[in-house]
């Protein structure tokens, strides 16, 4: 009963939000007045947690480049981040963003990315049910501690190209990616599913993309008010050297609203859906414009749910916080301001039988803090719960959305 409550007053709330965002909040333009200039770098040891990966060590450098100044939120950011996890996760990337570099009104963006994860999750499509027991060891009915995983080779890269055009923004982009797919033993639910997942022998997933993106948010890193909208579709081809011919629809809206001088309400909503010879692995990512993240499930989508967990050709999940700021100190010719966020979370991923359901979707919720370094490096804590999950601590880098 309660999860019916939870899931009829998530969409009375969005539904109510997004119109009143849409019908008196309409345009906010970009704050070209930032004052910062020459090169700023905050490099931490990457040393957090995450509920699904465990600890992460490593080191993470973010270096911003503003020029004489004036630009917003910077002239170009590099990332740099190398990471291992006790949970059997290997990470490096290089991430790379300007939208000054080819000239005022376009963007380029791109990233290359290594991982391997011998404890990648995978429940299955859909709202299945997810049955603890099934590896849990002291349970009767155990099967294997590794029911519910795999493990996951992925070398990626990706470069996305965006014009200015009045108010919106086109996009171009393309995109190679290469999975190898292992099995940690054979009692696993990949195994069992084998008859009605496509992937398991890996390979490559190259596609293109194109997208329109309406984009009036204040200040990027931390937006107080505007809106950032867009439509992306992708298309995977055996004729870009893909082993698996697919299309795939992303829609996504966020809004930001000041309510007070120190308050301000955020939204985040996502919707995709996939046709074609869709890979088991791919369904877990969902596209965007600036970063490709994983879920539904996880620190990057619905946190208080267990990475994955929700994952299908159609997925949907959504995100609303109220964020609070504290106060701003300096020390050492540095700039920190200090903030809170309560957060709730929700959403589902269902197969291509399935149908959308609100009162199934999964959910989470909780209490977060935030540390800005100079405005653009943001770390992040956020503690939740859910539906399947007590408690989900989450320590990493800038704001979900």
């Amino acid at each position: 009963m309660f999860s019916i409550v939870k899931g009829n007053i998530m969409q009375i709330y969005t539904i109510i939000c997004t119109l009143l965002c849409v019908l008196f909040f309409p345009g906010y333009s970009q704050d070209s007045s930032n004052s910062q200039t020459g090169i700023k770098l905050a490099g931490i040891p990457n040393l957090k947690f995450d509920a699904d990966d465990g600890f992460t060590y490593g080191a993470r450098i973010s270096t911003f480049l503003h020029g004489k100044g004036g630009y917003n939120p910077y002239w170009a950011v590099i990332d740099l981040q190398v990471a291992l996890t006790t949970r059997g996760k290997k990470e490096a990337f290089i991430f790379f963003d300007s939208p000054f570099a080819l000239g005022n009104g376009q963007r380029l963006t791109g990233e290359m990315r290594y991982e391997k994860n011998t404890n990648a999750p995978f429940y299955g499509f859909g709202r299945g049910a997810f049955d603890e027991n099934l590896s849990l060891e002291t349970a009767d009915d155990f099967i294997s501690e590794d029911y519910y995983r795999f493990e996951r080779e992925r070398i990626t890269g990706w470069v996305n190209f965006q014009q200015q055009y009045r108010r919106l923004r086109l996009l171009a982009g393309a995109n190679i990616n290469h999975t190898s797919v292992g099995f940690l033993e054979e009692n696993t639910l990949l195994d069992a599913s084998s008859d009605q997942t496509r992937g398991f022998a890996g390979g490559f997933t190259n596609g293109v993309r194109l997208g329109a993106i309406y984009d009036s948010r204040d200040f990027e890193p931390a937006p107080r008010s505007g809106l950032w909208s867009e439509m992306i579709v992708e298309r995977y081809d055996k004729l870009l050297g893909s082993d698996y011919a697919f299309t795939r629809l992303t829609a996504s809206h966020r809004h930001y609203l000041t309510l007070g001088q120190r308050v301000v309400f955020a939204q985040r909503i996502i919707a995709s859906r996939a046709w074609g010879n869709v890979p088991f692995f791919a369904t877990a990512f969902f596209a965007g414009s600036f970063r490709i993240e994983e879920g539904v499930g996880g620190s990057k989508s619905v946190r208080g749910v267990l990475k994955n967990r929700a994952i299908g050709q159609s997925q949907v999940f959504s995100n609303t916080e109220l964020r609070f700021d504290l106060f701003e100190f300096g020390i050492f010719g540095q700039q920190f301001g200090v903030g809170i966020n309560a957060f709730y979370d929700a959403g589902s991923g269902w197969g291509e039988k399935e149908s959308f359901v609100w009162e199934e979707l999964q959910q989470g919720y909780g209490l977060g803090g935030k540390l800005a370094w100079n405005q653009n490096f943001i770390i992040s804590v956020d503690l939740a719960r859910g539906d399947e999950v007590d408690s989900a601590l989450y320590i990493g880098i800038g704001y979900l959305f």
